[in-house]
């Protein structure tokens, strides 16, 4: 039987919380797997600022192709005409 107990990996040791290690008799191994979940970087964690993002995306000519970006983002939200503004 498979059961789940929350620790934590710091500096090579499982530390296991509030509610301590699982209660296993002195001198009995038991196998266990760890799973280690690693939090995704935050946008915020990319040290260019938006401006230099920008400029990167102009010089690689990002988007170059879209001759006319107001219809071109038309056609990709398929737009429909809002009720009382019928062009």
């Amino acid at each position: 039987m498979n059961s789940v107990y929350p620790a934590t990996l710091l500096n090579g040791q499982l530390h296991w919380g509030a509610h301590g290690a699982p209660q296993v008799p002195d001198g009995v191994s038991v196998p266990v797997e760890v799973v280690i979940h690693q939090p995704k970087p935050k946008p915020s964690d990319d040290p260019r600022t938006l401006g230099e993002i920008l400029a990167e995306l102009a010089r690689l000519g990002t988007f170059s192709e879209i001759e006319d970006p107001v219809e071109w983002q038309r056609e990709i939200r398929k737009d429909r005409p809002l009720p009382g503004r019928e062009e």
